[in-house]
């Protein structure tokens, strides 16, 4: 069992997602990678709730808190999440550009990260779906007045423009 979690793992992540390698619509050996690594997991998994595996007289629940025969439930949902938005973002670019090609590689989340944390400090620490128009209009409205840098670190350091939607920013009027 080490063995095979080992393999997906390296499937997954040193000739998926980490490789230096590119895909494009005529080289998919990395999807394959990350979908055969995956399988693992959902094998895994289905393996579990199958068999109704028994351990020390409790059921097993992937939600429970001392549930230890498999991922942590946060784990396994933000795999989810990963593998299928990247298998997905994959499908899409390459449909849309079959001249071109993503290095999974240069793909991080640090610009959005960084993006989410100031949307998340000019909403008071709590973003909710109810105030991120708010914040996504007072960002756009700061690096329209400031289209230098918009964060403390050096120069070269998360300098990766992330294109946002622009929010009409325009003042609502009565009708009369």
């Amino acid at each position: 069992m080490t063995r095979d979690y080992l393999s997906a793992c390296n499937l997954l992540f040193e000739n998926g997602l980490l490789s230096h390698n590119t895909i494009d619509s005529t080289n998919v050996q990395l999807i394959d990678n990350i979908r055969e690594g995956y399988q693992f997991f959902e094998d895994w998994l289905d393996t579990l709730l199958e068999e109704n595996y028994q351990h020390d007289g409790q059921e097993f629940r992937l939600t429970g808190s001392k549930e230890r025969r498999f991922l942590s439930w946060q784990t396994w949902d933000l795999l989810r999440v990963m593998y299928y938005g990247f298998t997905r973002l994959v499908s899409s670019f390459t449909a849309r550009h079959p001249r071109s090609f993503i290095s999974p590689l240069r793909l991080n989340g640090s610009a959005v990260e960084t993006l989410f944390s100031q949307f998340k400090a000019r909403s008071g620490g709590k973003l909710t779906s109810l105030n991120y128009e708010t914040s996504l209009r007072c960002y756009l409205a700061k690096r329209s007045l400031a289209p230098t840098t918009i964060h403390h670190s050096g120069k070269g350091y998360r300098d990766v423009e992330l294109k946002v939607s622009y929010a009409p920013l325009v003042r609502k009027t009565k009708r009369k």
